[in-house]
C-alpha cells in the first residue's frame, strides 16, 4: 500500500465509524499528521514500493498465460502416463 492509499484507507474507515473528522481531512483522505503519528505507533510495519519486477510478474499473471501453463504441464506428463498405469498394475497402489 502507498502512503495516499494509507491516508484513504483511515478516512473511509473514520467515515464508516461516523467519526469527526479534523478540517485538515480534506480530499477524502486523512492528513498527513495522521499518517505520522500512526507510523510512529506503528513502527513494525513498512511500506514500500514494489519493484518492477514484481509488477511484472502480476501483469503476466492473467488467463490466457495460466491456460498454456497447465496445456504445457500436460503435455510433459503425457509421456509418463503409461509408467503411471504399469505401477498401479504391477503394486495394485497409485503412488
Amino acid at each position: 500500500m502507498t502512503y495516499k492509499q494509507i491516508r484513504h484507507l483511515a478516512y473511509d474507515y473514520g467515515r464508516r465509524l461516523e467519526c469527526t473528522f479534523p478540517c485538515r481531512w480534506n480530499d477524502n483522505t486523512a492528513g498527513l499528521d495522521f499518517l505520522q503519528r500512526f507510523m510512529k505507533r506503528h513502527k513494525n510495519l513498512t511500506f514500500c514500493k514494489p519493484e518492477s519486477a514484481v509488477l511484472y510478474r502480476t501483469n503476466a499473471f492473467n488467463k490466457t498465460n495460466i491456460i498454456e501453463i497447465f496445456d504445457n504441464y500436460e503435455l510433459a506428463l503425457k509421456p509418463w502416463e503409461f509408467i503411471k498405469d504399469f505401477f498401479i498394475f504391477t503394486n495394485g497402489c497409485a503412488a
